[in-house]
Parts: structure tokens; C-alpha cells; sequence
């Protein structure tokens, strides 16, 4: 969906916005693998857990991106709660690390992240997801912070089978950019998506398939300069989302 999914209730938003995390039930596992541009240097790998509990939900999760001459890894440690039936918010912790090979070294750092969601009304979704909104820095060189990112989205469900959803992002590092996506019912459990995104322009299309606890996603982006990017992700789930 080009991104769009600050507010979609789903494993996902352990990565995405954690505050939707406070609406799964029992125990979910995701791991997730992009191919950026059909580049093996440029692999990302993402693994995950979520965890609810009576004192709200917990989740943790690692992603690896890059190959042995450079890389970057993330660990990260989340918790959501369900402020009101129809409102959560979370914070999450992560820890850095950018790797260079030979004399280089790698350097590490903590920042914070912020997500609150919102289902005013049952077809209308709401997701605000702030990434390091302190600024936190690799390092002290004004040339290696950790970016800030400002999401806001929302979902309006159409009818039974259709939901779109429009998302913003800004980041320290680059101009304001839009997302449109759509989800579309096929039949039941089986959905199709596709999406648009600007700056840079993006056009992605994929398909979900559910059984009674797993999900696997396929999707393919393609970015304006740089190509094709494929995408796979599977989920399993002691309980389904509510």
C-alpha cells in the first residue's frame, strides 16, 4: 500500500505504530524480507513478537539491513495500552547500531518512539507515529543523526470488502511525502492491495492470504529511479486481532 499504515490494526504496527498493538490478543510472531531494488546488499530482514497481557501488551522485534561491508541493525522493545475502547498509545525503545567494515568500526545509539491510534467511529481509523522526536545522534557529527519522522494517517472502511487509507511523513532528512492505499476483499481472507506514494514516487501492488492463525503477505513496490523492490512477510497468531 505504499507505506500507508500507521493506522492499521495489524502484527505490523510493532513496526509501523505501536499503540495498535494494544488491540491484539494472546501471543504473534512476524518475520518479514525485502529485496530493495533487486539488490543483494540492500536486503532487509525483520523478526518480531507481540505479547498481550492483562497489563497491556508488550512487543519486541530486530531488522538487519545492508551485507557485511556495511550494515545496520535495530533492536527494539515496545509497550501499548488501551487508554479507552477505541483509543491506545505506546512508546517504544530502540537500539541503533551502524556497522563499517575494515577500520571503521560501528557506532550505537538509544532513541524513542511515540504512537497513538484512534477508532472514532467503527468505519474511521486514526494512527500518529513519532520516530526519535528528541533527535538523538550516532554520534556527534551533525552528519550522523538518527532521523526524525513525523506519521499521521487515516482509514475510512467503505462498505464491506473496500478500505482506503491516506498517510503523510516527514522526515529530518527529506521533503513532506503523500500515501494512498486500497485493500480490497476478494473473498474471504484473501486480499488484494495496491498503493501510490510521492517524493519519491512509488507504485506498489500485493496480495494477503489468512488461515486460521497464519498470514502470508506478498507485494512488489517500484521507486521512479531505482527499480523493483519484492516483499514477503509471514505471521502466526496464537489469537487473531479483535
Amino acid at each position: 500500500m505504499a507505506g500507508a499504515s500507521v493506522m492499521l490494526k495489524d502484527y505490523w504496527g510493532i513496526n509501523n505504530n505501536p499503540a495498535v498493538i494494544a488491540y491484539l490478543q494472546g501471543a504473534q510472531y512476524g518475520i518479514f524480507h525485502e529485496n530493495r531494488y533487486l539488490m543483494k546488499e540492500l536486503n532487509f530482514q525483520h523478526l518480531g513478537t507481540v505479547q498481550a497481557t492483562k497489563l497491556g501488551t508488550f512487543g519486541g522485534d530486530l531488522s538487519y539491513f545492508g551485507f557485511h561491508l556495511y550494515n545496520e541493525k535495530k533492536i527494539g522493545l515496545a509497550y501499548a495500552l488501551k487508554l479507552h475502547k477505541s483509543v491506545s498509545a505506546a512508546i517504544k525503545l530502540n537500539y541503533f547500531q551502524i556497522k563499517i567494515a575494515n577500520d571503521y568500526g560501528h557506532k550505537g545509539n538509544v532513541y524513542g518512539e511515540i504512537g497513538i491510534y484512534a477508532n472514532p467511529f467503527s468505519n474511521f481509523q486514526i494512527g500518529i507515529h513519532l520516530i526519535n522526536p528528541n533527535n538523538q545522534k550516532i554520534t556527534k557529527s551533525p552528519d550522523e543523526d538518527i532521523p526524525s519522522v513525523f506519521r499521521m494517517g487515516i482509514a475510512y472502511i467503505m462498505g464491506a470488502n473496500l478500505l482506503m487509507a491516506v498517510e503523510i511523513e516527514k522526515s529530518s532528512y527529506l521533503p513532506l511525502s503523500y500515501s494512498t492505499g486500497f485493500e480490497y476483499i476478494l473473498v474471504r481472507d484473501f486480499h488484494l492491495r495496491f498503493g501510490i506514494g510521492t517524493k519519491p514516487n512509488l507504485y506498489a501492488f500485493g496480495l494477503g492470504c489468512t488461515t486460521n492463525r497464519i498470514t502470508i503477505d506478498l507485494a512488489f513496490s517500484h521507486h521512479q529511479l531505482l527499480g523493483y523492490s519484492p516483499h514477503i512477510s509471514i505471521t502466526y497468531c496464537i489469537n487473531r486481532t479483535i
